[in-house]
């Protein structure tokens, strides 16, 4: 006699039932929905390792710290999606920065941008780590960097950590280890890391200085420097800037 026939769980026979194509039919559009999307979408993890990783190598190279971030818009990218400029980079950091304004209960996120840098499609801006990391993850932001504190020389400023200390010039006025501006000016000959005075004072001499900043307060002026006309005025004088900074 033949074998009895076991149901398949369905109340069909399991020896004579067979699929058709429309069984499948489903599952098969579901996967092919997934490997599309997977086609599409950029690969995150790697994509953003890699822009975190340069975040921090941008943090490791400030000596002097940094004071918030730099966000570059990738201009090509966000032209092609109907959007560019620095509006668009504002509208980035406002979505990025609301998830902190929910958690302090503010009615609106916080006016982190400090300034605007059109010419190169970037912001300046306070950001704290959640909301750099939401920065990270848009294909439309090219970079996210520290905005490294430079220091051009020793801070001068009264109560400053580290002071800055003259060095001394000994009898025979010739001062060792001089910086290069005074170095130069001594002799036609070329540099030798000396400064030596020879003798002269300056008497009589008029000096106009083109630099990025002087403090004519500077105590080894001694009163003698005055203030010219400074680009960073408004008015073009620099007696209306309220600073002995040219």
């Amino acid at each position: 006699s033949a074998p009895a026939k076991k149901p398949d769980g369905h109340g069909h026979d399991a020896s004579s039932y067979q699929s058709t194509p429309h069984a499948h039919a489903p599952r098969m559009h579901a996967l092919w929905l997934l490997l599309a999307s997977a086609a599409a979408a950029p690969p995150h993890a790697a994509w953003t390792l890699a822009r975190r990783r340069a975040l921090q190598a941008s943090r490791d190279a400030c000596a002097h710290g940094h004071r918030g971030y730099i966000v570059e818009l990738d201009t090509a990218r966000a032209t092609a999606a109907g959007g560019g400029g620095i509006a668009r980079l504002e509208a980035l950091i406002d979505e990025a920065t609301k998830p902190r304004a929910r958690r302090d209960g503010a009615a609106s996120a916080p006016a982190a941008i400090t300034r605007r840098l059109a010419a190169i499609s970037a912001v300046a801006a306070e950001l704290d780590a959640d909301a750099c990391d939401v920065l990270l993850h848009q294909p439309d932001v090219a970079a996210v960097t520290a905005d490294c504190i430079v220091r051009v020389g020793p801070d001068e400023r009264p109560g400053a950590e580290t002071p800055w200390q003259p060095l001394t010039i000994g009898a025979a006025g010739v001062q060792e280890g001089a910086t290069w501006g005074i170095d130069r000016i001594d002799s036609r000959e070329g540099i030798d890391s000396t400064y030596d005075d020879s003798g002269a004072t300056g008497n009589g001499t008029v000096v106009y200085i083109l630099d990025t900043g002087i403090r004519i307060a500077h105590d080894d002026f001694a009163g003698r420097a005055e203030a010219g006309w400074s680009a960073g005025c408004k008015t073009g004088s620099e007696a209306a800037c309220g600073s002995s900074w040219v």
